[in-house]
């Protein structure tokens, strides 16, 4: 039985979960699945983060990709700084990522446009899609508000392909 299904059938009508809502979803975790295990190796992924930020700026260096890849960034940047940033002061949302101070301290200059490190924007993209992967796998997030959650989970899928393909290590993908 499909998961949509089986809620629609045992939750009620209290969940009503659209055709998007549950695409982004899907795409979300089976994205989040193959970069954690082509980025991880099996370390912490949050450790990761930084170090995964820095390969690709430099692997986007060695291509000339680089600008290209920052334009890319704006989308989804330009995005979460307006869902996260109220007249340069980080609101409630921001709070409800549970960023630890290590987050805090690259992202909020970021979301903010006080730092346009083409690193700490990939790591400040990278922290929010990690917390994406943390409320939605470990129930910080109320299944019956995920239409509030449709469009960061299309962003963050949208980065995470291209940080892979950048990365070049979708070990399911058979690229190494």
């Amino acid at each position: 039985m499909r998961a949509s299904q089986w809620i629609n059938e045992n939750m009620g009508e209290s969940i009503i979960l659209k055709q998007d809502q549950l695409d982004a979803v899907s795409d979300f975790t089976l994205m989040w699945a193959i970069f954690e295990a082509s980025e991880s190796e099996a370390s912490n992924m949050f450790d990761k983060i930084k170090e995964i930020s820095e390969k690709v700026v430099i692997k986007l260096k060695e291509s000339c990709s680089l600008d290209e890849f920052l334009f890319f960034l704006e989308k989804p940047l330009n995005y979460w700084s307006k869902r996260y940033i109220d007249d340069n002061k980080e609101n409630y949302r921001f709070e409800h990522l549970g960023f630890n101070e290590q987050a805090v301290k690259v992202a909020l200059p970021v979301l903010k446009e006080m730092d346009d490190s083409p690193t700490s924007k990939i790591q400040t993209c990278l922290y929010i899609v990690y917390r994406y992967r943390n409320n939605l796998f470990h129930g910080n997030k109320d299944i019956t508000l995920l239409e509030d959650q449709t469009k960061n989970l299309n962003h963050a899928s949208e980065l995470l392909q291209q940080i892979m393909l950048v990365s070049n290590k979708c070990i399911y993908l058979g690229i190494k």
